[in-house]
């Protein structure tokens, strides 16, 4: 996940204003775009997590799912 999150931050500002174009194209006009949320479909891993300094919860949902994230070790 680390590797991602450093992915996206060295996107070049460029590409905000690529897309900004390409809504345009398709009917979108007056708008501005100034950040993106973009998420990893990748599950993480506690490797992942070691690798920022944390650990791995999980928690299921109630629909099955299961959702986790890094958390402060400790």
């Amino acid at each position: 996940m680390n590797n991602f999150k450093t992915q996206l931050r060295s996107l070049p500002t460029d590409l905000f204003k690529e897309v900004e174009k390409l809504l345009k194209e398709h009917g979108m006009n007056d708008i501005e775009v100034t950040g993106i949320d973009i998420s990893s479909t990748r599950e993480l891993t506690e490797e992942d997590c070691a690798a920022e300094g944390k650990k791995l919860k999980c928690k299921k949902r109630a629909d099955g799912s299961i959702k986790c994230w890094c958390v402060k070790r400790g």
